[in-house]
């Protein structure tokens, strides 16, 4: 074909295949994928590209293996027969003698054997050849495992590289060239799929007027981008049906509810609950499905759809909507029971399942270390298992809050919050649509925690507030919202009204036995006593939190309350003891992949060497922890850093350095509205004056 693009790395494996035989058996060559993947005109390429190999000819026939009439054998035969110029007067009708005679005419000739779109390795055995000078390849939209000794090929979507070219082939160089990112989106809206890229190509050759941004925004929308994919008589949704129409029902409705999800792809154990059946019988379904290339498997025991397959899956789907609804839900419990595992673990002694049906599936790991890898693999799809139970009707809205709860005690989403913070706008937004307000006080509850992640202040005291005097408001979440005032006036440095509401918010979790919360709590009253001079008394409340951990958990301590605690014994001045502490806590917030406390404890472990009369050693945590941030992490932990690492030079006489680091947490402090500003301001309007160590820092 004249415009046959890329497919470097295949058409060498096929090509390999082909001409790697010793002599002394027939060579065949498997190609597998899906509809519009390609593989006929990677097979022709490839057949024109060794003619000369086989001077006696090639043999070609469509199988029509992916049709509801696949040919016979016997009937292929009969033309392959023809072709060779066997006079079929003297041919017998049956199957056997018709593959006997085929083999026998093709002995000592050369010859390869095109057998395209091939259903089973069933209806290819009849037409290989006996003899090792002849080579066959057969393509099919299934893996044919039963061929004995072929080479198989997986033909998966073009490079976007090679999309590209193919485009420019069709539409010209010059056209692609000008709009160079309409392109690129344009190609990863057809899912590099070879079919897609051609169909598209053509309306647009067909089209000279029509720029590719129309064609890339005709495509942007998913419900008809699969309309858009059609072209005289060619179409990638047709293409679909005819592997689609070929599943029985068990696997046509496994097909269409895996993809109902957002994530990427699913592991066996997510795939199980979506198809609401057990993992053994969810593995079973979904192999079948990779067999037949209508799922990918990226991943031993992982699951997708290719994008265009999954839109086509999706429409499937449509008019079933209480069957999409029961796959999120079943989704959802899911992720609940692996968190609930995993909470109930860091934080023993809570009842945080207060919304997680006692009925549900429940789920386990090995050990805390295996669950924690399991989370940041599933981060994404449990985040988008939440936008899509907030968009969905009926769905179901409180266990998708309390799942965002429990994934905020566990991840490290002060790291990076957008996500999550989307995902609260979306269920905060579909709670007051419902008027379910329960469910929208505690989601508030859970947006006012993520502002303040962010250092959104009064966005975060608006919506503590407006939880705290909500009727409807779970207890929980009325104690959760007093303890992020506290925080917010322990921030302005307003020490008393923080310690009055520290107490208030201790009281309710007490009464409601959550014996986990009470000590994190009791651990930021603990952290603003200190700031406020009264160290010893912040070191024996600490410890008291403390003690509580370490009693519900069997003697493991909670790496929050060894911060806090450290940060008490800085403050009485027992700096020795703080290090170990914040030593204990650095290692268990980095077995737990929690960066952001990672960091601040580095940060505080600078302040502490400081303290300590050791800025050498001060610079070296300062500028460990930011080395953790991302550069273009500006937020307050940055400029808290940035002003102890300034302190630190300062104490070993590099001024000019200390005054940029200095100068710098300035500007992000101000931007964020910090009551720390004015400490820094003061110190660069001091430069020549010794530097001390404050004991000033927001609390957990």
């Amino acid at each position: 074909m004249t415009d046959f693009t890329g497919r470097r790395p295949d058409v060498e494996q096929v090509t390999r295949a082909l001409t790697g035989g010793n002599g002394s058996a027939l060579v065949i060559s498997a190609v597998a994928g899906a509809g519009g993947m390609g593989k006929t005109t990677l097979a022709v390429h490839v057949a024109h590209r060794l003619a000369a190999g086989y001077p006696d000819g090639q043999l070609f026939v469509d199988l029509q293996g992916a049709g509801p009439r696949p040919l016979g054998a016997r009937a292929v035969l009969g033309g392959f027969l023809r072709a060779l110029g066997v006079d079929m007067a003297t041919v017998s009708e049956e199957l056997d003698e018709r593959a006997a005679l085929y083999r026998s005419v093709l002995a000592e000739r050369r010859v390869l054997v095109l057998l395209d779109n091939a259903a089973s390795a069933v209806q290819v055995r009849p037409l290989l050849p006996g003899s090792a000078g002849c080579a066959v390849l057969v393509t099919s939209r299934a893996r044919l495992a039963g061929l004995s000794g072929a080479r198989h090929l997986g033909l998966a979507a073009m490079r976007p590289d090679e999309a590209l070219v193919l485009l420019a082939k069709v539409v010209g160089e010059e056209r692609v060239a000008a709009e160079r990112e309409a392109a690129h989106e344009l190609m990863r809206a057809c899912g590099y799929l070879p079919l897609a890229i051609r169909i598209v190509a053509s309306r647009l050759a067909a089209r000279p007027g029509w720029s590719l941004a129309r064609m890339r925004d005709r495509m942007a929308d998913e419900r008809r981008r699969l309309a858009e994919l059609r072209v005289d008589d060619l179409a990638v949704e047709a293409t679909f049906a005819l592997g689609y129409d070929q599943l029985d029902e068990a696997h046509a409705a496994a097909f269409r509810l895996l993809a109902v999800p957002n994530a990427a792809d699913l592991p066996v154990p997510a795939a199980a609950a979506v198809l609401g059946v057990t993992e053994a019988e969810a593995e079973e379904l979904c192999e079948a499905l990779v067999n037949v290339h209508l799922v990918e498997s990226p991943a031993p025991g992982r699951y997708r759809h290719h994008d265009l397959l999954k839109l086509y899956a999706r429409a499937r789907l449509e008019g079933q909507e209480e069957s999409r609804r029961a796959a999120l839900d079943r989704l959802l419990g899911h992720y609940l029971a692996a968190m609930a595992w995993i909470v109930d673990v860091m934080y023993p002694g809570d009842p945080v399942l207060g919304t997680v049906p006692a009925a549900g599936p429940r789920r386990s790991f090995a050990d805390l270390d295996a669950a924690i890898e399991w989370g940041q693999v599933e981060e994404d799809g449990m985040l988008g298992c939440l936008h899509q139970i907030a968009e969905t009707p009926g769905a179901a809205l409180r266990e998708a809050v309390s799942l965002l709860d429990m994934m905020t005690l566990v991840f490290d989403f002060e790291s990076s919050t957008t996500g999550y913070e989307q995902a609260v706008e979306r269920l905060v937004a579909a709670a007051a649509d419902r008027g379910d307000r329960t469910a929208e006080a505690h989601a508030r509850r859970k947006r006012g925690e993520i502002l303040y992640a962010r250092r959104a202040a009064g966005a975060a005291a608006e919506e503590a507030a407006a939880v705290r005097e909500c009727p409807d408001a779970r207890p929980a979440d009325h104690a959760c919202a007093v303890n992020l005032l506290a925080m917010l006036a322990h921030d302005r440095r307003a020490h008393d009204e923080a310690i009055a509401m520290y107490h208030e918010a201790i009281e309710t979790w007490r009464a409601l036995g959550h014996r986990s919360e009470e000590a994190i709590c009791t651990g930021n009253l603990a952290l603003v006593l200190a700031e406020a001079g009264r160290g010893e008394e912040g070191v024996e409340v600490a410890e008291l939190a403390d003690g509580i951990t370490r009693e519900l958990s069997g003697g493991r301590p909670n790496p929050q309350i060894l911060y806090q605690l450290a940060v008490a014994l800085g403050a009485a001045g027992r700096h020795a003891e703080a290090l170990a502490r914040f030593g204990e806590g650095r290692a268990e917030f980095r077995r737990l992949r929690q960066h952001a406390w990672e960091v601040l404890t580095l940060r505080r472990m600078a302040e502490t060497y400081l303290a300590m009369g050791r800025p050498d050693r001060a610079v070296d945590h300062a500028e460990e922890s930011l080395a953790m941030l991302q550069e273009a992490d500006q937020g307050w932990m940055r400029g808290k850093a940035l002003a102890v690492l300034g302190r630190a030079l300062h104490g070993l006489g590099r001024r000019s350095r200390a005054r940029a680091c200095l100068t710098r947490a300035l500007a992000i402090m101000e931007g964020q509205g910090l009551p720390e500003a004015d400490d820094v301001r003061a110190l660069l309007a001091g430069l020549d004056s010794p530097v001390y160590c404050s004991a000033s820092e927001p609390q957990v």
